[in-house]
């Protein structure tokens, strides 16, 4: 990695080392892009959006649950469980 890399802190870097590990499945198909480097992180966005997508229908999940402690209804469903 070059020298912007060694600037990064500890956490960065790991977090940098685990992004490119998950991009480098899709390397056959960047490598044969006119500029790989530009199609690399095309797909490294790709990526991120699809880690969003799923963390944002998680917290959705989360918001659907807490509404329904919130109103009492899963009380009454412990109640009669």
């Amino acid at each position: 990695m070059s020298d912007w890399v060694a600037e990064l802190d500890v956490e960065k870097k790991k977090q940098l080392v685990s992004l490119l590990s998950r991009i480098q499945r899709y390397e056959s198909v960047y490598q044969h892009a006119e500029e790989p480097a530009i199609a690399q992180i095309w797909v490294t966005l790709l990526e991120l959006s699809s880690r969003l997508e799923r963390l944002e229908k998680k917290v959705r999940k989360l918001e659907i649950k807490l509404a329904s402690v919130s109103s009492g209804s899963l009380v009454e469903d412990l109640k009669n469980y």
